[in-house]
């Protein structure tokens, strides 16, 4: 897996697609748009990351937003028949 910086950028550039201003921290910058960054004297180096790191953790937050919408949508839908009954009834 490629490796991933985090970067302070030091002059206005582009960086991940998007214009960064002075002392914003960029995270996931590819090794070769740091290379340019710090070549350029526009970013420096705060921290390597493992990009095997930020997968697992990404699998992990899909698996929990998987599990939360089916655990609450069991109240949702009996609270829908219960108010479809209740209308049925007071239509009778």
């Amino acid at each position: 897996m490629p490796t991933l910086y985090t970067v302070r950028i030091l002059r206005p550039c582009v960086c991940n697609l998007a214009p960064r201003a002075v002392g914003d921290i960029v995270e996931q910058v590819s090794a070769d748009d740091k290379i340019g960054l710090v070549y350029h004297n526009k970013a420096e180096v705060i921290e390597k990351i493992d990009s095997a790191i930020i997968a697992a953790d990404k699998r992990e937050k899909a698996r929990a937003s998987i599990a939360e919408p089916a655990a609450e949508s069991a109240p949702k839908k009996q609270a829908k028949k219960a108010a479809k009954k209740a209308t049925k009834k007071a239509a009778e």
